[in-house]
């Protein structure tokens, strides 16, 4: 039987909770499955710890950085080794519950316009509850300019998406958001409204998702999603911004009401080639913020 997907995994000094995740992934009730462990320059006995897995289940291939690339870079590494039709994202200490490869792979067998979906997860750790994301394509891409619509840990994508556009290694936090706007225009995603990983909260985990680096660059993409609208911002504008979807702002509410009315207006407007039901979405969106 061929692969028909290929779990991509970088690890980097893993060795606390990598057996956690390669057990899950070996308890999957789909079987037709390779995994590409990627170390990416360890200094930890997790090789070793992933070598004596390999040699117990053939499916499972552990391949080494020679340097530090980061979590792209290690992505990358074994995208470009993947064989299978779909290539499906795990972090090194996340856990998959046992039917996450058959649910995902049933429905990208039945939805072939899609060409990435991700689930909803349950956090453990740190902090226990579920984080829920936008469903329809149109709801991912009209979030787009207020948070990362869909949680990397639970993707899986057809093979041919990464390979015309990998990860951007030159960017260390929010990459995965960086590639789904920059495939925005040009392809399809859905999020299933099931939980299917337990992603693990801890001080160390590989998502730094609270760090400043990762705000910033997040932002950065935002403001190119909101480009997209044919919406100029200013610098005060878009201080604003940046303070409105990172939760604070030492604007007065006049200041965020007259901004956001503008954001309204000139949405309204726009000749962008957005659909209306996309800007419909961001119109409640802001309107929710506005009654906040």
């Amino acid at each position: 039987m061929s692969v028909k997907i290929s779990v991509v995994i970088p690890s980097f000094n893993s060795e606390d909770f990598i057996l956690e995740t390669l057990y899950s992934i070996q308890k999957q009730t789909f079987k037709h499955f390779e995994v590409l462990i990627v170390d990416d320059y360890s200094t930890d006995e997790s090789v070793k710890l992933i070598q004596d897995f390999c040699v117990h289940d053939n499916r499972f291939k552990l391949l080494r950085n020679v340097r530090k690339k980061g979590v792209s870079g290690a992505a990358n590494t074994a995208i470009l080794q993947a064989q299978g039709k779909y290539i499906l994202r795990c972090d090194a200490d996340d856990i998959a519950f046992p039917e996450r490869f058959e649910r995902l792979f049933e429905f990208m067998e039945n939805s072939s316009v899609v060409d990435l979906a991700g689930s909803f997860m349950q956090t453990f750790g740190r902090e226990e509850r579920i984080w829920n994301a936008p469903v329809s394509s149109d709801e991912i891409l009209a979030s787009m300019i207020f948070f990362n619509p869909i949680f990397q840990p639970t993707i899986i994508a057809k093979r041919h998406f990464f390979n015309a556009n990998l990860y951007d290694e030159n960017i260390k936090t929010a990459e995965d958001f960086e590639l789904w706007e920059r495939k925005s225009t040009r392809s399809k995603f859905q999020n299933i409204p099931e939980v299917l990983v337990k992603y693990r909260l801890y001080s160390h985990s590989t998502s730094s998702i609270y760090s400043t680096e990762t705000i910033l660059n997040s932002f950065e993409i935002n403001l190119r999603a909101f480009e997209k609208l044919n919406i100029g911002l200013n610098e005060r504008e878009k201080k604003i911004y940046f303070e409105v979807i990172n939760g604070r702002t030492n604007y007065s509410k006049l200041s965020l009401v007259l901004w956001l009315s503008k954001i309204l207006f000139l949405l309204l407007r726009s000749s962008s080639g957005v659909s209306f039901f996309r800007k419909k979405l961001i119109i409640h969106k802001v309107v929710e913020i506005l009654k906040s």
